[in-house]
């Protein structure tokens, strides 16, 4: 298979993230992408990957995406600006973020719940993802 645009990867972990990233790189996406709050995570999650695709770059970036919006928005900048400088378009992106733990719904702190919404939630609709979009498009 030919080689593919860049496949980035929000909530790279050691089941889905990590599984779906492998999968493209080994059918051709050789610019892989993989954010997470867990560096050390990330670390493994990028062995795994180069494992199944030793031709694929893999790249990782920590990103919570429970911070606030600049901060998020400096990380995807990162991104696009290195996929510019390689002249890669980003061509998938998988959003596999969450907050796992055990909780109980009506005992949870505002702050809390407040995260959780945020990382489920992100802006798609703010102009800096929109033009991530449309530069991928075209």
């Amino acid at each position: 298979m030919s080689s593919k645009g860049a496949f980035v990867v929000f909530g790279s972990g050691p089941g889905i993230g990590r599984s779906t990233a492998a999968y493209f790189a080994e059918k051709g996406f050789k610019h892989v992408f993989l954010l997470s709050r867990d560096t050390s995570r990330l670390d493994e999650d990028a062995k795994f990957i180069s494992s199944v695709a030793s031709d694929a770059k893999v790249q990782t970036l920590k990103i919570d995406l429970a911070a606030d919006e600049d901060t998020i928005r400096s990380i995807l900048r990162e991104i696009d600006e290195k996929l510019k400088a390689e002249g890669v378009p980003l061509e998938v992106v998988l959003y596999n973020a969450a907050r796992v733990g055990p909780s109980r719904v009506l005992e949870w702190e505002r702050k809390s719940l407040e995260e959780d919404i945020r990382v489920c939630d992100l802006p798609v609709s703010d102009p800096f993802f929109c033009n991530l979009h449309f530069q991928a498009c075209n």
